[in-house]
């Protein structure tokens, strides 16, 4: 929280410096990084490094800010270096720079959408100036995330600022999160759901879930002479090569267990029916890992033994996947192995479970 306070003051810092006024007669040396005096008194470097814990634009090239005097990779010249959309001229940054504040002072947002700075950064200028208003996530990527995990609808090729109006409309409507700051929301968002998975983590998290969808049969072919299993600590499975890519090695035994520990039945709602299972004798459930095996990286032990497998009816196997009520089943599910998972040294809490799913 101190943190946060500190961040509130430097914030005020930034406006008492750089106020509407101020932008009017702002110079190039005023608003630019410059790679060759280092200067850390500048508008740039006051939103990308100064502020960034109030939102990380980081990860684009310096000509997100329309110009900066620096060399390039194939020019290692030091000379002024200016974006497409700035005509080699502060005049028209510095005009943009007016025309985003007044966009965002009169909430004007096809003004804002129109305005050529960076999208990026034109959000946390915005977020900056006026923080109950906009949002202070920046990335796509991010905006994307949020909305899923909130089950907002939208299309994947929406504007950013539209994206971050669709999150603070929720915001609004909410009454858990009305009385907040757009950037109290933001954080928010962030402690409670985390950052999305990287585009490795995208690959690897799907090699495991469509090899454990090809170990299925496998798992359903013999519930005979398996064997029994204590809840004591494993140490993480070996990584094999399968055609989706490298995947730690399931037990297959170790999932028919759990089915058969919980009695065949569906350990979200045991009253819940199923078919019987071709062996004419058993009713049909399905193996889910509760923390997912994608995760298997984060953890030093085994997340493939009985205590992380639960037996489940596929209508709830599927909601848990892809249900907007998952998190009914969710915790029901982690209110009861929570004792049986601290036994194989598998620690979790559940808002971090949560944001697996």
């Amino acid at each position: 929280m101190e943190e946060y306070t500190t961040l509130v003051a430097l914030r005020k810092e930034f406006i008492e410096s750089y106020k509407r006024e101020k932008l009017e007669s702002l110079t190039i040396e005023e608003y630019a990084l410059n790679g060759q005096n280092h200067s850390k008194d500048n508008f740039c470097y006051w939103v990308e490094t100064r502020l960034r814990g109030l939102g990380s634009i980081n990860g684009a090239t310096s000509f997100k800010f329309g110009t900066y005097f620096g060399r390039t990779k194939a020019d290692p010249t030091l000379k002024w270096r200016w974006a497409s959309w700035t005509n080699e001229s502060f005049d028209t940054i510095r005009n943009a720079l007016i025309s985003l504040y007044d966009a965002g002072e009169h909430e004007d947002i096809e003004a804002i959408k129109r305005n050529p700075i960076s999208p990026m950064l034109k959000g946390k200028i915005l977020s900056l100036y006026f923080p109950n208003r906009y949002l202070n996530i920046f990335a796509k990527r991010h905006l994307h995330h949020f909305l899923n995990k909130l089950s907002i609808l939208h299309e994947e090729n929406e504007n950013l600022v539209d994206l971050r109006e669709e999150l603070i409309k929720y915001k609004n409507d909410n009454p858990t999160f009305a009385n907040m700051t757009a950037i109290e929301f933001g954080h928010e968002l962030y402690s409670k759901y985390g950052k999305p998975i990287s585009e490795e983590e995208v690959q690897r998290e799907l090699a495991e879930e469509l090899y454990e969808h090809s170990q299925k049969e496998v798992i359903s072919s013999s519930f005979k002479n398996v064997p029994e299993y204590s809840d004591s600590p494993e140490a993480r499975p070996e990584q094999i090569s399968t055609s989706y890519g490298q995947v730690y090695r399931i037990d297959p035994a170790k999932s028919r267990r759990a089915i058969i520990d919980a009695g065949y039945s569906c350990e979200a709602n045991k009253t819940h029916e199923s078919f019987i299972r071709k062996d004419g004798v058993n009713t049909y459930t399905e193996a889910h890992h509760l923390i997912p095996r994608s995760f298997q990286k984060e953890f030093e032990n085994s997340l493939d033994v009985p205590a992380n497998i639960i037996s489940l009816c596929s209508n709830c196997h599927n909601c848990l996947h892809h249900g907007i009520d998952f998190e009914l089943i969710l915790k029901k599910l982690f209110d009861e192995r929570t004792e049986r998972l601290k036994a194989v040294d598998l620690n979790i809490s559940y808002e971090r479970l949560k944001g697996y799913y």
